[in-house]
């Protein structure tokens, strides 16, 4: 069975007029490791920026709604163990409540989509990693309850490396029935941007991600700026174009490195 594993990806709104994302109605399906249970009382690994850097921890910095639903994964999962799927969540639906300006905090840190609501779908274990039987479980799972839940969009931070072209690709196929169910589906581009000696590497982007029904998102080094005019993609952000198929991709780069976000304290990528 392949194995797949989380990516470092960012969520973008895409096609939906941006008012939906705030709107408790609108779910966002985050397929990844679980999402911790207990996200206001998280607390965010802050070694981020020069505004930021003084604090060693910056606790309870953003709230996320959520749904909690089965988990997909075989093992015993309970709670967050690894820790991604938190941060994911932080990242989409954040309120920045706890992180206001009262509350002398550097800024206020909202996920993209704070009005959005959170279906909660384990694949993956306290390593990071999983079996694609479990991701396609988990796609499937989006469709059959797209109506009861609203699920407009499916965010999959993970991926594995391309075996083979999209057409014939698991993955990717059920990602396309998901398109045409009328799911968005969201994909990092994957970190295989960089080799060994730190040079360039071109045709990393991973699965589903290589697939054309996917928008495909690659991160971007902001530099600490708010001006775009600096910008350049993160060194171990995949590139295009991709395996197989020779498909131009990434579809969107968004910012992607070393974004705040919420924790779970006791996950294996607080304590690395």
């Amino acid at each position: 069975m392949r194995k797949t594993h989380r990516r470092c990806g960012l969520f973008l709104p895409g096609r939906i007029k941006p008012r939906d994302w705030f709107h408790s109605s609108v779910s966002v399906a985050c397929i990844t490791d679980t999402v911790g249970s207990r996200l206001p009382e998280e607390i965010v690994r802050s070694r981020l920026n020069r505004a930021t850097r003084r604090h060693r921890y910056v606790s309870r910095c953003l709230e996320a709604r959520r749904d909690s639903f089965p988990s997909c994964y075989a093992g015993d999962v309970k709670g967050d163990r690894y820790g991604h799927g938190t941060h994911v969540a932080g990242i989409i639906a954040g309120s920045g409540a706890a992180s206001s300006s009262t509350k002398d905090y550097p800024a206020q840190y909202k996920g993209i989509a704070p009005g959005a609501k959170i279906i909660n779908l384990n694949v993956l274990n306290e390593l990071g990693s999983g079996f694609t039987s479990s991701v396609l479980q988990a796609l499937d799972w989006c469709i059959q309850n797209k109506v009861k839940y609203n699920i407009r969009v499916i965010n999959l931070s993970l991926g594995h490396p391309v075996y083979e072209s999209y057409k014939t690709d698991p993955l990717c196929q059920m990602v396309e029935r998901c398109v045409a169910n009328g799911i968005m589906v969201v994909a990092a581009a994957g970190n295989y941007g960089k080799a060994g000696d730190g040079s360039t590497v071109y045709g990393g982007i991973t699965s589903p991600g290589n697939g054309p029904a996917v928008i495909t998102v690659s991160a971007v080094n902001t530099h600490d700026m708010a001006a775009r005019s600096d910008d350049t993609i993160a060194t171990y952000s995949s590139r295009g174009p991709t395996a197989v198929d020779g498909l131009i991709k990434p579809d969107i780069v968004a910012p992607g490195n070393k974004v705040i976000s919420i924790a779970n304290p006791k996950c294996t990528l607080f304590n690395i």
